[in-house]
């Protein structure tokens, strides 16, 4: 059985691509994330703090952004500036610490109490420094805030104090 008639033509069209607002902006999305991801934003990060007073200065190197169970170094300079020997004593804040595992450091604490982990550095001399050495290992994900002090002698309260805040992704 042969058609007698042909139909018409297919009319003439420009291709175009039609999609609702919220696609848009999730392939928008998609595309962002690798490329932040090159640039370095979800990479870990070293935050340095230097902190100092007339007598003591203290420079604290922490991990600002990493990643949950890797680890990363975790480094407390102290450094005399006064015109005399100082006995210092450092102190990291336990509720810091106590959200990341394996914690270690060189040397060690000489006492851990319920608020703190405190080195005593024994005295520097005047331009004397000493170094507190550790690693940590990312325990828990989000944002984890805690303190450094460093005291000279049994000063109260501390020569210097900084606060360190890090985030650790998933």
């Amino acid at each position: 059985m042969a058609y007698e008639h042909e139909p018409p033509p297919a009319p003439k069209m420009q291709p175009r691509a039609a999609f609702y607002q919220y696609q848009v902006i999730g392939m928008l999305i998609i595309v962002l994330i690798p490329v932040l991801a090159l640039a370095g934003v979800f990479g870990t990060r070293t935050g340095s703090v230097d902190v100092a007073s007339e007598t003591l200065a203290l420079t604290v190197k922490y991990p600002e952004i990493f990643r949950y169970k890797t680890v990363e170094p975790f480094m407390i300079t102290a450094e005399n500036i006064s015109e005399q020997p100082q006995e210092v004593v450092v102190t990291i804040d336990v509720a810091y610490l106590s959200q990341f595992s394996n914690v270690q450091f060189t040397p060690e604490p000489d006492k851990i109490t319920d608020e703190e982990y405190i080195f005593r550095l024994g005295t520097l001399e005047t331009g004397g420094e000493a170094l507190i050495a550790g690693e940590i290992e990312s325990e828990q994900y989000g944002q984890l805030k805690g303190t450094v002090a460093a005291y000279v002698g049994t000063t109260t309260p501390p020569e210097v104090r900084t606060e360190l805040e890090t985030i650790s992704l998933p």
